[in-house]
């Protein structure tokens, strides 16, 4: 695929990629062209979807005149400010609806985002701890947002939640990886057809009789799970029955990260990832180091 011209300067944008996102990053300039969903991703610090709430079909001026979009041939792009009111412009292509950011908006946004939502969530975290990206992100099982106007997008505020951890490996698996904790949410995303129709079994009773596994590459996905080290660490933290507010997770394990969810929350909570009291994150960064190690034995062997 053809490299992006920067909108800015015109060079030629390079893909930079993290475990959870890939953008499109201008080496001379600095801007960053971000398809539709991403600045959601980069909008650390509030829920919701930022991108709905800062389009409005007003005039917006900034010191660089209009722009064309780079994955959209000759559409001329649209000045929008993030949610509506703020002084931070952005450029929005009404046709692919990616958005392009100069260089520093990034950071001025999350800036912007700490300033006019003090109780700012400190589980909408990224951030790499140790190698490992940690994400952790307020999943809404209702419309997050209830306002009467876009320009008043995080008013009457109302809604439950899952809290959702993620620990990304440094590269995917490749292997169709899927454990569940949970044998009934395992079972019953097989009934419909998500996940392939044959568990794969260890041989060893304690852990089968706990997790659910699914894999594409069923001999790869077994001698993952020889590891003794793997076993161990899997069945002491589900044994524990950890919790980051009160309510006992579930774990996920995938080709690209592993992830523990727990709720629903009526009422407001928040998880110190830094901090870590219930050291939920440092179990979850250890177990992916050490399937890690695992898949580079199974690859080299």
């Amino acid at each position: 695929m053809n490299s992006l011209k920067c909108p800015n300067c015109n060079s030629e944008m390079k893909k930079v990629k993290e475990q959870d996102i890939i953008i499109d990053r201008c080496e001379n300039c600095g801007g960053i062209f971000l398809d539709k969903g991403e600045l959601n991703i980069l909008a650390t610090g509030m829920s919701g979807d930022i991108e709905f709430c800062s389009i409005d079909n007003d005039f917006h001026k900034d010191n660089f005149g209009i722009r064309k979009c780079p994955k959209c041939s000759d559409q001329k792009m649209r000045k929008i400010n993030l949610l509506s009111y703020s002084n931070i412009i952005f450029d929005f292509c009404p046709k692919c609806e990616g958005f392009f950011l100069d260089e520093g908006e990034l950071n001025a946004m999350n800036n912007e985002l700490q300033e006019i939502y003090d109780s700012k969530f400190p589980e909408e975290y990224r951030g790499n701890i140790g190698k490992h990206l940690v994400r952790l992100d307020k999943i809404v099982d209702s419309n997050i947002f209830s306002f009467s106007s876009l320009r008043h997008p995080i008013a009457n505020l109302k809604y439950s939640f899952f809290l959702r951890l993620s620990i990304y490996y440094d590269q995917s698996f490749d292997i169709g990886l899927r454990l569940y904790s949970d044998k009934w949410t395992g079972n019953f995303l097989k009934v419909i057809g998500m996940l392939n129709k044959q568990n794969i079994q260890t041989g060893i009773e304690e852990f089968d009789s706990i997790f659910i596994i699914q894999g594409r590459e069923k001999e790869k996905v077994r001698n993952l799970f020889r590891s003794k080290k793997i076993q161990k660490e899997l069945i002491d933290f589900i044994s524990d029955k950890p919790q980051m507010l009160s309510i006992e997770g579930k774990l996920e394990i995938n080709d690209k990260q592993i992830i523990f969810t727990e709720g629903p929350y009526s009422e407001e909570g928040s998880y110190d990832v830094e901090n870590d009291h219930q050291k939920i994150v440092a179990r979850l960064i250890k177990l992916a180091s050490l399937f890690e190690e695992s898949m580079k034995k199974i690859t080299f062997e």
